[in-house]
């Protein structure tokens, strides 16, 4: 028993000590490979569409001052970039080049980016990925259509678009500022959701898990929108035919908007707000007080709250 014992304890030493030489390469090698070096791709090929996939690095699309296109990559030794044009598409790829271990002992706070100078011009589809890392557009640009697809990170759109803008993320804040587009879809889990000054030739379709949505100044034809945890508040928002929103916990709430039709739905929370044209409501709160104007003109308003009141106005 003594014997074997001291063979358990000769084992952990060794299996320490083998430990101990694996965590100090691994800090060594993560030190080294955490420098950042800046490296620019000057392009002269012509193209269209952008096509990014980056995994760590944050995104943003500025405008050339001199009228050049060009990539600003601020990367690692490890994880780095690779630009080119191909098929009429500037291709922007993140390369991870780490061992498992350099990765989990990678404690540097210093972010990765990598910035896009193009020309204020009109360019065609724009698609953007991100496992972890902010993407930013400016006012400058004019895209046919966005899509934006990030893991963890905020997503901020400033440019206008011919047809679609489409974000998906799993946990960050989307906003869209300042933009005109023909269609738009949101859909993120944990995350707040915020869109100003817009105007949405058809549609805009916005699905949250945990977290606000905000819509400030903004036209369409049809808005709807669904939160299961979190806030929907409107404001100055007009629609030529409907507005849906719908919230398990959280408030709805109406400030100087309007649309034909209106259906507004909370489990657990407030509808209250003012609206700008006569509604017939259809008006019902299981443990609340239900207060809204009497009309019997104009479209149907249907609102809906389990444990909440209701208290609608007509400016």
């Amino acid at each position: 028993m003594k014997i074997l014992t001291k063979i358990l304890i000769a084992v952990g030493i060794i299996a320490l000590i083998v430990g101990a030489i694996f965590l100090t390469i691994g800090l060594i090698n993560t030190k080294k490979s955490n420098v950042l070096t800046t490296k620019t791709h000057e392009m002269s090929e012509s193209f269209s569409n952008l096509n990014v996939d980056l995994i760590m690095s944050d995104l943003e699309f500025k405008v050339s001052e001199d009228g050049d296109i060009k990539v600003v990559c601020v990367e690692k030794e490890k994880v780095y970039n690779e630009v080119s044009v191909s098929d009429n598409a500037l291709i922007i790829k993140e390369i991870d080049t780490r061992k498992f271990y350099e990765k989990i002992f990678n404690f540097s706070f210093k972010r990765t980016t990598v910035t896009v100078y193009l020309p204020a011009a009109t360019y065609g589809n724009l698609i953007a990925k991100s496992t972890t890392g902010k993407i930013l557009s400016a006012k400058e640009f004019n895209f046919n259509s966005i899509s934006v697809d990030v893991t963890t990170g905020n997503v901020e759109i400033n440019s206008n678009v011919t047809d679609l803008i489409q974000v998906e993320t799993t946990t960050g804040k989307v906003e869209v500022n300042n933009a005109n587009a023909k269609n738009m879809q949101i859909e993120t889990t944990t995350g707040k959701v915020k869109l100003n000054h817009l105007n949405v030739l058809g549609k805009i379709d916005i699905e949250v898990t945990t977290g606000n949505v905000e819509l400030n100044d903004v036209k369409s034809k049809n808005i709807e929108m669904a939160t299961t945890t979190g806030n929907i508040k409107l404001t100055n928002v007009i629609t030529e035919e409907n507005i849906t929103a719908e919230t398990t916990t959280g408030h709805i709430t109406f400030e100087n908007s309007d649309a034909q039709t209106l259906n507004a739905k909370a489990t657990t929370g407030n509808i209250t707000g003012t609206l700008l044209t006569n509604k017939i409501f259809d008006a019902e709160s299981e443990a609340g007080t239900v207060s809204v104007p009497q009309s019997s003109e104009g479209g149907l308003c249907k609102l809906r709250t389990t444990a909440g009141k209701i208290n609608i106005t007509i400016k």
